[in-house]
C-alpha cells in the first residue's frame, strides 16, 4: 500500500511589527519668538452696534382720515359735516364706511368671463338706521354683467348697523374687477 502522505506544515508566525514611532511633537517656540516671526497680535475692533431703530408707532393724520371719507361721501353736505367732526367721531365714521365697503365686496360675485379692466361706480344711500338702499351706478363699466353683479351685492347686504352718529349718509363705492 501507497504510503500516507505526511500532514502539510503549519502556517507560518509572522513576525511582530514593530510599533510606529509616534510623530515628533511640533516644534514649540517662546512667546518673545512668535511675536518676532508673526508680529504683535492686533486687538479686534468692536463692531459699532447699529442704534436703535425707533418704535413706530402708528401716526392717525386727520387729513387723511378727512380725505379719504371725503372721497367717499358723495354730497357737499355731507362732507361739511364730516368736517366739523372731532378727529375721534371722524375715525369711528371711516371704520363704519370701512365696515360697509367691506360687507358689500365680500357679498360682489364677480362674474365670470368679463375683462379685469372693469370698473363701475355706485352712488347709495345710508339711512340714520343704517339700511344701505338706492344704489344706482354713477359711471358704469360698459359690460351689463359686471354692473348688474354690482347692484346684486347690494341687494344681499342690507345694513351694518347704524352710523356712529346716527345721521343718514350719501356714499359712493367704486367697485373694480381687479379688487
Amino acid at each position: 500500500p501507497p504510503a500516507p502522505e505526511p500532514p502539510p506544515p503549519p502556517p507560518p508566525i509572522p513576525a511582530p511589527q514593530p510599533e510606529p514611532e509616534p510623530p515628533p511633537p511640533p516644534p514649540t517656540i517662546s512667546y518673545e519668538e512668535f511675536i518676532r516671526q508673526q508680529g504683535r497680535p492686533q486687538p479686534q475692533q468692536p463692531r459699532p452696534t447699529p442704534p436703535p431703530r425707533p418704535v413706530e408707532t402708528p401716526r392717525i393724520n386727520v387729513e387723511d382720515i378727512t380725505r379719504n371719507l371725503q372721497q367717499m361721501v358723495a354730497s357737499a353736505t355731507d362732507s361739511r359735516r364730516i368736517a366739523q367732526l372731532s378727529a375721534d367721531e371722524q375715525r369711528e365714521l371711516e371704520a363704519y364706511f370701512a365696515r360697509i365697503r367691506s360687507a358689500l365686496r365680500r357679498a360682489w360675485e364677480k362674474p365670470s368671463g368679463v375683462s379685469h379692466r372693469l370698473e363701475a361706480v355706485v352712488q347709495f344711500d345710508v339711512t340714520s338706521a343704517g339700511s344701505i338702499v338706492n344704489p344706482r351706478i354713477l359711471s358704469g363699466s360698459g359690460t351689463g354683467a359686471f354692473d348688474r353683479s354690482v347692484l346684486a351685492a347690494f341687494g344681499q347686504v342690507s345694513s351694518v348697523g347704524p352710523p356712529p352718529d346716527r345721521r343718514g349718509y350719501t356714499l359712493q363705492l367704486t367697485f373694480r374687477m381687479t379688487d
